[in-house]
């Protein structure tokens, strides 16, 4: 079983890009996360004000006033690199995990399981 929820962490935190567990995560209108440094690679030809394609669906989305590096970090997946990174060495638990994913901060359990839902986790859902 522990198997099952590590792949599943390891879908929601690697990078599609790079494929490489995640720096920086960054989160596009579109609910796709990517690395920070992949999207500036993704983007460095673009200006802020620049229409920029996800890498992953191609949903055009504007370049923030500041930047690449300007694009709404996503706490939930910083928060399950966090919980990684602390459980290195030890074997990751589902009750590890629901207890990580239920402290992340104002988000309802019906959000938390429509934002897994929207990145591949449906295995997760049914553990709530």
């Amino acid at each position: 079983m522990a198997a099952r929820e590590l792949s599943v962490v390891k879908d929601l935190t690697e990078c599609c890009i790079c494929t490489e567990v995640m720096w920086d995560p960054r989160v596009l209108p579109c609910q796709h996360t990517f690395c920070l440094k992949c999207l500036l690679n993704w983007g460095k030809d673009k200006q802020p004000g620049n229409r920029l394609p996800c890498p992953l669906c191609r949903k055009q989305f504007i370049i923030p006033a500041n930047g690449l590096s300007g694009t709404q970090k996503d706490y939930a997946i910083a928060k399950l690199l966090s919980a990684m990174e602390l459980s290195q060495g030890s074997i990751f638990s589902p009750l590890l995990f629901i207890i990580f994913i239920n402290d992340l901060v104002d988000v309802c359990e019906e959000n938390i399981k429509m934002y897994l839902f929207a990145h591949g986790a449906k295995m997760v859902c049914s553990v709530f």
